[in-house]
């Protein structure tokens, strides 16, 4: 059902009000005796005086013509203090960027068991954060039968034992699981037979 503060009566204020509030914010504003009560029901972000924010005004510092005009005197661009021409801003852009590979390089890689570094690709990382097990963990608690897919091509690659060993424990032992063999159109049908006579037992 729809919540039925919906259809309840909304706070709404006018522009002359918002106006009003705000001049006589301002001559209380610095009287320590003064508190606005409720103050969670009021827009503060609209009561703010709108006319302070800071505003760039860019023809002050360069007139529209001298950009533009006819007599547009700005013939090559300007690049800022640090760099005096394009090859210095070319060099520093360069070594930017082979700092950011190297950060990048030096994250990316993961020391192995040998103790070599590999690349650890970040899909393997998926289905390994804590509030994706806990959310299984809840649906396991709430069901009787578990029902596990796994690929045909390679069954025990796609087996969770985790999942197994939680159905195992003294509380959970009542619930079933149930192996689904999927794909089984890509594998010949004496592969998928030996895998059904092994995951039956």
């Amino acid at each position: 059902a729809p919540d039925r503060r919906w259809f309840g009566n909304t706070r709404v204020v006018g522009a002359k009000a918002l106006e009003d509030f705000r001049d006589e914010m301002k001559t209380h504003v610095h009287d320590p005796y003064t508190v606005l009560m409720k103050a969670k029901k009021l827009p503060m972000g609209l009561l703010s005086d709108p006319y302070k924010r800071a505003t760039a005004n860019l023809l002050t510092t360069e007139s529209f013509e001298s950009t533009f005009g006819k007599k547009a005197n700005r013939k090559r661009p300007r690049l800022g203090a640090a760099f005096s021409s394009i090859e210095a801003l070319s060099q520093h852009t360069k070594s930017k960027a082979s700092e950011f590979e190297e950060r990048q390089s030096s994250s990316s890689a993961m020391t192995v068991g040998d103790g070599s570094t590999g690349y650890v690709e970040k899909i393997f990382e998926k289905g390994t954060s804590k509030r994706l097990w806990k959310e299984l963990y809840k649906v396991l608690d709430s069901s009787d039968v578990v029902v596990q897919v796994l690929d045909a091509r390679d069954p025990m690659g796609t087996r969770s034992r985790k999942l197994e060993r939680e159905l195992k424990t003294k509380e959970k032992r009542h619930k079933h699981l149930v192996f689904v063999l999927n794909k089984c159109d890509l594998v010949p049908t004496w592969v998928t037979r030996r895998w059904v006579r092994r995951l039956s037992r």
